[in-house]
C-alpha cells in the first residue's frame, strides 16, 4: 500500500489524510457494491498499511525546515511523467525533496539549493527508513534511480541536503 505522499504535501498543502475508498464511503455489508473500486469494508480498510504510514510523511516533512518549504517543479530536469509517473518536488533554501510513486529514474537540476556539495538520501515513505547514497557536487543535472524496479507503489523520496548543514537522516525525530 502506497502513501502517495507527493500528491498533496509536496504540492504545498499543509497536511494530508489517509485516503481509502472503503473508509471514505463507510462501505459496509448490505450497502451495495460501493464506488471507485472499493475492495473491502471500512472496518477492515481502516487498519491497512497506508493508515500507519502517514506518520512517516510527517516525520520526513518535519525533519527539515518546514516554514521555508515551497513547491518547485523546476527542480525536475527533462520530461516529467504523467499520472503515476509524475515526479513532485519541493524545497527549502538548503534541501530538496522529490517524490516518485513508481520508483522510476528521474533527473534533478542542481544548484537550486545552497552549498557546494549535496548529501543524497533515499527515504522510504512506507516504513520511514532512510539510506544515504552519496555526496555530489551541487551543479548541473544529476540522474537518480530509486531502489527496486519501477512499479506502482514503489514509492521513494529523494532527499538532497546542503552537505554543510549536516541535517540528520530524513525522517529522524
Amino acid at each position: 500500500m502506497s502513501t502517495k505522499v507527493g500528491d498533496a504535501v509536496f504540492a504545498g498543502s499543509a497536511g494530508h489524510t489517509y485516503g481509502n475508498n472503503a473508509v471514505m464511503q463507510m462501505h459496509k455489508p448490505n450497502s451495495g457494491p460501493g464506488a471507485f473500486g472499493v475492495r473491502n469494508y471500512w472496518y477492515e480498510a481502516i487498519d491497512e498499511p497506508g493508515a500507519g504510514q502517514m506518520q512517516y510523511v510527517k516525520h520526513l516533512i518535519l525533519s527539515r525546515p518546514y516554514l521555508e518549504r515551497v513547491p518547485d517543479q523546476g527542480l525536475i530536469a527533462g520530461e516529467n511523467g504523467v499520472r503515476d509517473n509524475y515526479i513532485v518536488a519541493t524545497r527549502g533554501s538548503s534541501y530538496l525533496l522529490a517524490y516518485t510513486y513508481t520508483g522510476r529514474p528521474f533527473e534533478i537540476r542542481l544548484r537550486i539549493i545552497s552549498g557546494k556539495k549535496v548529501r543524497a538520501w533515499w527515504y522510504d515513505p512506507r516504513n520511514g527508513s532512510a539510506r544515504q547514497i552519496g555526496v555530489f557536487p551541487n551543479h548541473g543535472i544529476h540522474a537518480f534511480t530509486p531502489p527496486g524496479s519501477p512499479a506502482p507503489g514503489n514509492d521513494w523520496v529523494l532527499v538532497l541536503d546542503d552537505a554543510a548543514h549536516k541535517f540528520p537522516a530524513p525522517g529522524a525525530r
